[in-house]
């Protein structure tokens, strides 16, 4: 077997047995070799995240530190973790300030937070993880919320009280009723408290500037929450201050003062009420997946439409059903059900959508919907079947100053299709879309497939099954740009970006994708892809493969199999920095093909 190292300032690329294979090599037999090749067993428990994680497996051993080390004194340079953020913000995020000046230890880093992804089996954890990536922004402050007592609250009339409500419903499905709703009022309450410094013009006015700028080339449906946004004209901006030009870029005070307004958001309160909500809809699942398949399928009809001041809370038994109109909760217990709602997607508030089984169809035409908040947040878990989710933008695990989640659990082939910002993206908040078995496709655009934007954090983490990514691009300046597939972004020059994370952990999967992807950054941002075992395929253009961009920090790590690169289009990919950044590719295992041209396969320029 032979080895290969490349190294440059700023940048890291390893890869052990590369050696030629054609580029149209089959991608069929799986990986046969030991890195957990067993279908993971479904089971949730709730792990301690601030335990003291060890790895599975160790990336870097002994011997590759050691030829790490001697290539840096080669170099003239044995600490590559020189300084290099040369400009300051109050954006920040620490974990990607370490990834910048402890490049190195980022490897170790990435195994950890795989070792985390593996044992992860509910939402409450995966929500931990992700917050743990946002630091002090969304750390939990002790709050004086007095405790609600289920039975005592109501939604504003006797006839919506809670165990009013609960006590319409199955017998057996009383305790998953009255425990989230519950949650959701008492996350009703901290929310209203995470944005009690944020009126409604100020939120509109958020949204009048941030959504066109993720969707870069115009998106021609409008929602009513934008309508209303665009009515907005505000100047934030202190009276005579000027745009100021440093190099190429223009700072414009409003842009300045617009993106600050996030600053009287306390987002440890969305944290909260995160915790609040996911922690009794794990529970609920547990619940609702011990009852006896015989029994759910003696639970036939409606068994429960009641009303509330937001939105409906809904059970349907053992039917094929259809949901057109949006609803606060929905639990349905079987059936191949479609839906034509929003489907687990808010704004502004709280939706939770639980599917137990059956081949379902969700087809979406509004945005914020399939697991997504802006505002608020949306729960979407789908727990059995063969499924096929259809969506437009923000969607699909999409938390834009909220948090948004999708968890399908089934061991069915599932579909996703969406637009924007979809798949796992987070901006100023979480987004997180996971998926445990079976063959899956996972189709966007732009900004997707493990996204984490300015003070934000996305992931998408797949566990098993021959997966298939692909990101089409939008079109700007003649050129795609994907933005995706574990992928951080800043708003250059003046915020910071987040932690956007693609993980999968089994199956011969092919990744596509055109401009800046797969383990890729730009400006202040990390983006993270691993994946764990078997042969696949990394198409794409140019910035991406473990590449970073002014000032960033991006990685690819791929544990085991006969792997393919190509990246033909331009320089700057696998395992590539260009200005003051950091670029990683680590191939561990196997017979690999690389294909680029220009700054690729260890190479640094501008650092």
């Amino acid at each position: 077997m032979k080895r290969v190292l490349s190294l440059a300032v700023g940048i890291l690329m390893l890869a052990w047995g590369c050696q030629s294979s054609p580029e149209d090599m089959p991608v069929k037999d799986p990986q046969k070799a030991s890195l957990g090749s067993q279908s993971p067993v479904i089971k949730r428990k709730t792990i301690n995240l601030n335990a003291p994680i060890k790895p599975q497996f160790n990336t870097l051993d002994e011997r590759d530190n050691k030829y790490i080390t001697e290539a840096l004194v080669m170099l003239g340079n044995s600490n590559p973790g020189f300084k290099k953020d040369m400009i300051d913000d109050d954006y920040r995020l620490q974990m990607v300030q370490d990834s910048l000046h402890k490049p190195i230890e980022l490897v170790s880093d990435c195994d950890k937070l795989d070792e985390k992804w593996r044992q992860t089996e509910t939402m409450t954890n995966a929500l931990q993880i992700q917050a743990g990536h946002l630091g002090k922004w969304w750390a939990i402050t002790p709050t004086e919320n007095a405790a609600l007592n289920a039975s005592d609250r109501a939604y504003g009339r006797p006839d919506t009280d809670i165990t009013y409500i609960t006590n319409k419903s199955p017998q057996e499905l009383q305790p998953v009723i009255k425990r989230i709703l519950s949650a959701i009022e008492e996350s009703r309450m901290l929310l209203d408290k995470a944005f009690k410094g944020l009126p409604l013009k100020h939120r509109q006015h958020l949204i009048k500037n941030i959504l066109p700028q993720m969707i870069l080339d115009g998106d021609k449906i409008k929602e009513g929450f934008q309508l209303e946004a665009e009515k907005i004209n505000l100047s934030l901006a202190r009276p005579g201050t000027q745009t100021v030009t440093q190099g190429r870029d223009v700072i414009n005070p409003e842009d300045v003062a617009m993106l600050k307004l996030a600053f009287d958001i306390n987002f440890g309160d969305i944290y909260q009420a995160g915790i609040t909500l996911t922690s009794a809809v794990d529970e609920a699942i547990e619940i609702l997946e011990a009852i006896p398949p015989e029994q759910i399928k003696q639970l036939t009809g409606r068994l429960l439409y009641a009303t509330t001041p937001y939105g409906p809370v809904i059970i349907n038994g053992a039917q094929d059903d259809v949901y057109n109109d949006d609803a606060l909760l929905i639990i349905d217990l079987a059936g191949n059900d479609r839906y034509f709602n929003h489907a687990g997607g808010s704004v502004n508030d709280i939706s939770v959508v639980i599917d137990l089984s059956g081949d379902d169809y969700y087809a979406s035409t509004g945005k914020f919907s399939q697991g997504a908040g802006l505002f608020g947040i949306g729960i979407l878990a789908d727990l059995s079947g063969s499924d096929t989710y259809q969506a437009v933008s923000f969607s699909q695990g999409c938390g834009l100053f909220g948090i948004g989640m999708l968890v399908d659990s089934g061991q069915g082939s599932d579909t996703f299709s969406a637009d924007t910002f979809c798949q796992g993206a987070g901006g100023w908040g979480i987004g997180i879309l996971t998926n445990r078995l079976g063959d899956t496709r996972y189709c966007a655009r732009t900004f997707s497939q493990g996204l984490g934007c300015t003070l934000g954090a996305g992931a998408l983490i797949d566990y098993a099954g021959d997966d298939y990514y692909i990101s089409t691009g939008s079109i700007q300046n003649d050129r795609p740009y994907s933005m995706s597939q574990g992928f951080g972004q800043g708003n250059r020059p003046i915020a910071s970006g987040g932690v956007g994370t693609l993980i999968d952990y089994q199956g011969n999967d092919h990744y596509r994708a055109y401009f800046y992807a797969q383990g890729c950054s730009y400006w202040y941002g990390l983006g993270i892809l691993i994946d764990n075992n078997g042969n696949d395929r990394y198409d794409a253009q140019v910035y991406a493969q473990g590449c970073g961009i002014h000032l960033s920090t991006g990685v690819l790590i791929d544990r085991n199999g006969a792997d393919f690169y190509n990246c033909t289009y331009g320089g700057n990919a696998q395992g590539a920095a260009h200005d003051l950044a950091v670029g990683i590719l680590v191939d561990k295992n196997g017979t690999d093909t690389y294909v680029g041209r220009g700054n690729n396969q260890g190479s640094a320029i501008t650092n």
